[in-house]
């Protein structure tokens, strides 16, 4: 494909978004029966009153995704940013897919606000489940940073192995932060979640301007991730407050050590071609996170990480 097709990827898009409007319509309404449409604004108004520091959220949210390819671009030119943006493309994928999870932990935290202790139980299980999926995601993307890049994009865009290395970490990062934001709109402390992405906001320009004019892609990805730290840190930092206290340091040691010995496999591996290296350090991972009890059956029936 060339330049002349672009317009059909956010065509295609929304194509497919009004698809799985329809059908969650058709599905609804087997279930409700008939829905009435209608223009009724008052119930909306104590909503969006609600609402206003999430939608600002995101915003800023937007600002900090933003600033390192908007800085790029003016600093170093097209290609740099065109780099960036390929490396940000691959991450965004499982940032989305880790956040469908995290939204669906804030119905569950906040009709257990009754019962803290299952909803304390329920948070540190949460921090579990994402640093078990997004740390040997981060370990194993930044070895094989470059064969990812070049199995999806090809030799040419090699240089953006430099972001995506860095990128990658922001994955855990981005899972761990969202889990005590959920936390934090459970119980209302919607203007909470604000300050916390404000924070992040100001690091990432900051940096920004700071790092990406002197070094480039390296200072996008290193901006980037830098201010997703800070943003994850103070959101743990804010539910600590609130009696959101982390999981045991044991469960943790047992992620971290399970993706030291992915990362050994993957490093002898690696000559032997992407594939072979994500497939030994996959049955690695898997294989010591059981043998080292992250991983069980429970009632003989599913996995259950513990």
């Amino acid at each position: 494909r060339g330049p002349e097709h672009v317009a059909l990827v956010p065509a295609a898009q929304v194509a497919g978004d009004l698809v799985v409007a329809a059908i969650f319509m058709v599905a609804l309404r087997r279930q409700v029966g008939p829905i009435r449409i209608s223009l009724d604004f008052a119930p909306l108004w104590p909503l969006v009153a609600r609402a206003r520091h999430l939608v600002a959220s995101a915003l800023l949210g937007i600002a900090i995704y933003s600033t390192g390819l908007v800085v790029l671009r003016l600093s170093r030119g097209t290609t740099d940013a065109g780099y960036f943006t390929a490396a940000y493309t691959l991450v965004t994928f499982f940032l989305n897919v880790g956040a469908m999870y995290n939204l669906s932990l804030l119905p569950t935290l906040t009709r257990l606000a009754a019962e803290p202790a299952r909803q304390r139980a329920l948070f540190q299980d949460a921090v579990i489940h994402v640093l078990a999926v997004g740390l040997p995601l981060a370990v194993g993307g930044a070895m094989l940073a470059g064969p990812v890049v070049g199995l999806v994009y090809g030799t040419k865009f090699a240089a953006a192995s430099i972001a995506f290395g860095l990128l990658v970490w922001s994955i855990p990062l981005n899972l761990l932060r969202d889990v005590p934001l959920m936390a934090l709109m459970a119980a209302g402390e919607e203007r909470l979640v604000f300050r916390v992405t404000v924070a992040g906001a100001v690091v990432s320009v900051g940096l920004g301007l700071a790092l990406v004019p002197r070094f480039g892609l390296a200072g996008a990805g290193a901006a980037t991730l830098i201010a997703e730290g800070v943003r994850m840190a103070a959101a743990f930092g804010l539910a600590a407050r609130r009696g959101y206290r982390l999981p045991a340091l044991s469960r943790s040691m047992r992620l971290a050590a399970s993706c030291g010995a992915m990362a050994g496999v993957v490093w002898f591996a690696g000559p032997a071609g992407l594939l072979v290296g994500v497939a030994a350090g996959v049955a690695v991972y898997g294989g010591s996170l059981f043998a080292l009890g992250g991983i069980a059956w429970q009632g003989g029936t599913k996995l259950q990480i513990r």
